[in-house]
């Protein structure tokens, strides 16, 4: 992961990794939604990685109660494609917002944690899967 990335775009790349199902929107100039596509949280987290990230529009703190959602949580995410088309992403998660951010939290630890073993030991993983 980048340094000094904020972690709230960190968090938003976990649930990219996460996510159950993704799918993309692209916006017309009108601002409406030409077609619903499937993508994936790789794809997401790429255009995310590239640069292109425009905003975080909503994230559900609480579950769905439609029976037809394929996940509890929901985050939408407005990514720009090349400085001018927009695409809305819908990510569909099982975790919720306060376990990415645990994720996060121990990802970092272990990171932490890996960086103070002397550099021979790094390799045997005593800490656990990062």
């Amino acid at each position: 992961m980048i340094p000094a990335m904020d972690p709230m775009l960190e968090c938003l790349l976990i649930a990219c990794e996460q996510a159950v199902r993704v799918e993309s929107l692209p916006l017309r100039q009108d601002g409406s939604f030409a077609s619903t596509y499937a993508s994936s949280g790789e794809t997401l987290a790429r255009r995310i990685r590239n640069g292109d990230f425009d905003a975080l529009v909503s994230q559900a703190t609480t579950p769905a109660t439609e029976t037809d959602a394929p996940a509890p949580y929901h985050w939408t995410v407005r990514v720009r494609a090349g400085g001018a088309r927009k695409t809305v992403y819908k990510l569909w998660l099982r975790e919720s917002p306060e376990q990415l951010e645990a994720l996060l939290a121990a990802r970092k630890e272990a990171a932490q944690m890996r960086a103070l073993l002397p550099h021979g030991q790094r390799q045997r993983k005593p800490w656990g899967p990062l």
